[in-house]
């Protein structure tokens, strides 16, 4: 959603009477030039929207109100988007006449015959694109390299308030996994030489081949692994609540054997459930949902007490900001912007203000989590629970819940590769 500076603030400090610790959020919105409703862009060929861009600075200054001795918030910055509804990697790749010539209309969601598996087929494409990974380059440079007026000229990749940076949010491959793999070096090597201060992950959910999702995360820039849980996406009964709820743990211990193999800390990227009998409006009721995300945080504090997953998000915050049309429609021009994605129905996985059974799951889950750092002995350690709310400032984002390990002393530590989750609070869709 988008919020002026006032609305920030009453945001972030409500999140954080809720337990939250950091949002995750988008970085930016490419053109409208094809099949994406994209409400405000705040890149162009590479360059920065200085209006929109004031508003990321003066975000990351509230923020840093709250990074005492007594307390702490972070975000996490998303970089790029695999998915059309910020523009995303199909916006870079129709910036090179040389590598769209080879390619027909985008298949876009637009289109009553899309197919998402040939969105995919077009889109990566990028990987292998020059022309268009250099403009994103050339953003990524200019983002890092920003001043902060409001923050006495920091430069973004000096600023102790952001933890990490996140290449794209939900990659996809099909014949150019080695493509992706290839790239995913390049630019991390990229954002390292840059800034060497954060940490930086790929930002893959964790589904498909396990080979690959490794190998991804082998990568020696790749600071830790992520995955996500989006049982309406990708077909999972969420109708039958326990049966979910199976799958679910099931799924969770398969990328947790992976971390172990690859040794280094795991962050649940975003888990999400929608109201009950997937109603949009803001009134419907939430049990089902309640029983979801309680079943997901007592997975991440078990996990978490055991030093295994470091953090944790939720899809997505709304506040008191929501669709007035009514019904399940995606977002149109002129509607407000809201937790959920630009091509999803509006509210339909929006947690707001008023739902207080479902904050009050996440608050629970953010006390335990906040007092292991009261009990545990490991020096170094800071536990803490954060609430993402990528719809804050200037894009349509995400809204997620994020658990995260770490007190960050140098922000160039290392992470501890005998102790999993010695790493976040630095971490950063």
């Amino acid at each position: 959603m988008y919020l002026n500076k006032a609305e920030m603030r009453q945001n972030i400090n409500f999140l954080y009477n809720q337990g939250v610790r950091s949002i995750r959020i988008m970085g930016s919105t490419q053109g409208s030039f094809h099949c994406h409703n994209v409400q405000e862009v705040t890149e162009d060929n590479g360059e920065l929207n200085t209006v929109y861009y004031d508003r990321l600075d003066y975000f990351l200054s509230i923020l840093d109100e709250y990074n005492t001795n007594a307390r702490t918030m972070k975000v996490v910055i998303v970089l790029s988007n695999f998915w059309y509804w910020t523009g995303g990697l199909s916006w870079y790749l129709n910036q090179s006449i040389n590598c769209t010539k080879m390619y027909k209309e985008i298949p876009c969601p637009d289109n009553k015959e899309f197919i998402e598996e040939a969105f995919i087929k077009y889109t990566e494409g990028f990987y292998k694109c020059e022309d268009g990974r250099n403009v994103l380059k050339k953003f990524i440079s200019n983002l890092l390299n920003r001043v902060n007026k409001y923050k006495n000229n920091t430069r973004y990749m000096d600023d102790t308030v952001i933890m990490a940076w996140e290449i794209i949010n939900d990659p996809k491959a099909d014949k150019m996994k080695a493509e992706l793999h290839d790239w995913v070096q390049s630019i991390s090597n990229f954002i390292k030489e840059i800034d060497p201060n954060h940490l930086v992950t790929v930002g893959v959910s964790g589904r498909g081949n396990v080979s690959d999702y490794q190998e991804l995360h082998e990568i020696d820039r790749i600071d830790y692994m992520t995955f996500s849980l989006m049982p309406k996406e990708w077909d999972w009964d969420i109708k039958d609540i326990d049966a979910l709820m199976e799958k679910t743990t099931f799924f969770v211990d398969s990328v947790l054997n992976a971390s172990r193999i690859v040794r280094k800390p795991l962050v649940m990227n975003l888990f999400r459930y929608p109201r009950d009998n997937e109603h949009c409006d803001r009134t419907a009721n939430t049990t089902n949902r309640n029983t979801y995300y309680k079943h997901v945080l007592e997975l991440f504090t078990r996990y978490a007490e055991d030093q295994l997953i470091v953090a944790s998000y939720f899809w997505g915050w709304s506040f008191n900001s929501y669709s007035k049309s009514g019904g399940c429609r995606v977002w149109e021009r002129g509607d407000p912007v809201i937790g959920d994605s630009t091509d999803m129905f509006q509210g339909y996985y929006s947690v707001y203000e008023a739902d207080k059974e479902t904050l009050k799951v996440i608050e629970d889950a953010a006390a335990i989590i906040n007092n292991l750092q009261k009990i545990t002995k490991v020096p170094n350690y800071v536990w803490i629970m954060f609430i993402g709310i990528a719809s804050v400032l200037i894009l349509a984002i995400i809204i997620f819940i994020f658990v995260s390990c770490r007190d960050q002393k140098k922000k160039d530590e290392k992470f501890n590769i005998e102790n999993v989750t010695s790493s976040t609070d630095n971490l950063k869709e």
